[in-house]
């Protein structure tokens, strides 16, 4: 297996993960979609609003793509995630009590 892989390599320049990828995702050479950072102002002051807030989060833009600055006075919350629109995101937290607006 490790031959086969190897001449693929060699004959494509295609490597392991890329691979690994392509069996998930597609053809490895299609443009990848590129990470979207988008800020936002909002009301989520402590560890309980962060806590109300997470699943709503999570399922909107992905657990670990989010995160919220309760220490700056703007409670600025930053997502970095493909294909998030900053609409869902004032929507989703808006489902969830909270008021925020786009930081440009």
């Amino acid at each position: 297996m490790y031959n086969r892989i190897g001449e693929l390599y060699k004959a494509t320049g295609i490597t392991i993960s890329e691979i690994c990828i392509t069996k998930r995702s597609g053809n490895p050479h299609k443009k990848r979609k590129t990470m979207k950072t988008i800020t936002f102002k909002t009301n989520i002051n402590c560890s309980g609003c962060v806590e109300k807030a997470t699943p709503f989060l999570d399922e909107a833009a992905g657990a670990g793509n989010w995160k919220v600055d309760t220490q700056n006075p703007a409670k600025l919350l930053t997502i970095e995630s493909e294909g998030v629109h900053e609409k869902d995101i004032l929507s989703i937290l808006q489902k969830a009590g909270f008021k925020a607006d786009v930081v440009k």
